[in-house]
């Protein structure tokens, strides 16, 4: 049986790393697991790295609408007829754009949202749904009920299946060895923000939560792991002259993109991530399984897995004061930082694992006649 996982992106976001352990699990079943991007990046990379087959088409002509594009849909419909099996794809969007290829090939499809968008966009990409839609949040499914009309609801069936972590790699260590390793300060916090770099991330709050502190005598440094997409630098370049003009240049590094992630996330004393945009952003689950304690908005799902003063700390995306004054509370009570720390690994233990995650979906691909 194949189970074909199709990539969002080039980029090595958290719907793609999320795609990649699905099908280095399938393989490791036993199963066939072929994976499918649009161009070449770092997800093709990483997914090399972990000697799964690749196959590529061309992303950019399928959004052209030109002949090209016919073509090249009748081209993948007919490859896909050819190996049957199960196309998951982990793209709403990607999914509108393919679904011709799809019922070309007469396969069993099943579109996965791994975040937050506009009622249009939704009802644009399920106006022919698919067989199964799943969702990384309960709250993007509840959205996706609001959003699609009843003919398109009764349908197709849309279950909401909680993002998840891989407990092998991302597990409590001792922070201080972590810094040790990661060549981190030991003589203030580390505050980390792991994401893209990227506007709707709330890297800006972040630095302004930093100057925060530092007026009020509470010394942190902030590390930013991850890149800008697309090989833009705009606002790469805005975060260094906004570092700059708060004078904060020997307090922020700008990390990159980064393979040992479990580390980072041990070394920090707290992760934040201010962001407007997101579906159950996994850089929260790494903290959570790390024991390292979360400051974030109240974006999408991250409430279902971030209950206030509990599991840690929710405070608005524009709200850098906030930041700042819950940050500033951890880093002169441990105590309370230990709790919420140890309630959401606790949690994250119960209900989060990949291995439950990945049982979830081969109940789902046998449901849907995989």
């Amino acid at each position: 049986m194949h189970y074909h996982q199709i990539l969002d992106t080039a980029e090595l976001g958290g719907g793609n790393l999320y795609a990649l352990a699905i099908a280095e699990r399938l393989v490791a079943t036993g199963c066939s697991a072929p994976v499918w991007c649009g161009s070449d990046g770092p997800a093709v990379a990483e997914a090399i790295q972990r000697r799964l087959t690749i196959h590529r088409f061309d992303q950019g002509r399928l959004k052209r609408g030109s002949l090209s594009s016919l073509v090249q849909l009748a081209s993948l419909g007919w490859r896909w007829r050819q190996w049957g099996g199960l196309v998951h794809v982990h793209s709403h969007l990607l999914y509108g754009f393919l679904r011709p290829a799809w019922r070309l090939a007469r396969v069993r499809t099943v579109a996965h949202v791994h975040i937050e968008t506009d009622t249009e966009a939704y009802r644009w990409a399920f106006r022919h749904p698919p067989d199964m839609i799943v969702t990384c949040a309960a709250f993007l499914a509840q959205q996706l009920d609001a959003a699609l009309p009843l003919a398109l609801r009764q349908q197709t069936r849309i279950v909401a299946v909680p993002n998840a972590v891989d407990t092998t790699r991302f597990f409590p260590a001792d922070r201080a060895q972590a810094k040790e390793r990661v060549q981190a300060p030991t003589d203030r916090p580390l505050i980390l923000l792991a994401a893209n770099l990227a506007r709707t991330k709330g890297h800006l709050t972040a630095l302004h939560a930093l100057h925060w502190l530092r007026e009020r005598g509470s010394d942190a440094e902030l590390w930013f792991a991850g890149i800008e997409r697309g090989g833009s630098t705009t606002f790469t370049d805005e975060l260094k002259q906004r570092i700059t003009a708060l004078r904060l240049d020997d307090r922020v590094q700008l990390l990159g993109q980064r393979a040992d992630m479990p580390e980072l996330m041990r070394a920090a004393d707290v992760v934040i991530l201010p962001s407007v945009s997101e579906g159950l952003p996994l850089t929260l689950l790494e903290a959570q399984a790390t024991g390292t304690p979360v400051i974030a908005a109240p974006t999408a799902g991250i409430p279902e897995i971030i209950h206030d003063g509990d599991t840690g700390f929710l405070v608005p995306a524009d709200d850098a004061a906030g930041y700042g004054q819950r940050l500033h509370e951890l880093f002169r009570t441990p105590a309370l930082a230990t709790r919420l720390a140890e309630a959401a690994l606790q949690q994250v233990r119960a209900k989060h694992t990949f291995e439950r995650l990945f049982q979830q979906l081969r109940s789902l691909y046998i449901e849907v006649g995989g």
